[in-house]
């Protein structure tokens, strides 16, 4: 099996969350993270690359709910709401665990809810699950 390089974005704003998410995936061969702080440069970067004709597409999408200028819910809406968009694979990672919210974000779209452990080798263990499953097992979608 040919592994191709991987582009994986980052939605998230906590700095210590980012930086566990970027030392799990500096492990995984061929894989590039791509961090954006807020929802409203997530989208500017998001449609710049579906609609530039460069074809740089992010393979998978972490999203946290809370964020500034969109949240997470927000951003899930636009995504599936564009053709060229809807078809990259989303995981909501949140503090979140309101049965409610987690119901509406699944029907909105979300591929995957997580909930963000609480301790550091937990998170650390959850990313790395992430990185495995959806890296590794799972055949994600080849945007031509």
């Amino acid at each position: 099996m040919i592994l191709r390089n991987r582009k994986i974005l980052l939605i998230e704003d906590n700095q210590g969350d980012i930086w566990f998410v970027k030392e799990v995936f500096s492990g995984f061969l061929k894989t590039e993270l791509v961090v954006k702080s807020n929802g409203i440069s997530a989208i500017e970067y998001l449609k710049e690359s579906a609609y530039s004709g460069t074809n740089k597409l992010p393979d998978l999408i972490i999203l946290d709910l809370n964020l500034p200028g969109k949240n997470g819910e927000e951003i899930l809406k636009e995504l599936k709401d564009d053709s060229m968009l809807s078809g990259i694979p989303v995981i909501v990672m949140s503090t979140e665990d309101d049965k409610k919210v987690i119901n509406k974000i699944y029907r909105s779209g979300a591929n995957c809810f997580i909930v963000k452990p609480g301790n550091a080798d937990d998170y650390v263990k959850v990313v790395e699950s992430v990185g495995k499953f959806w890296l590794n097992t799972v055949r994600l979608p080849v945007h031509e």
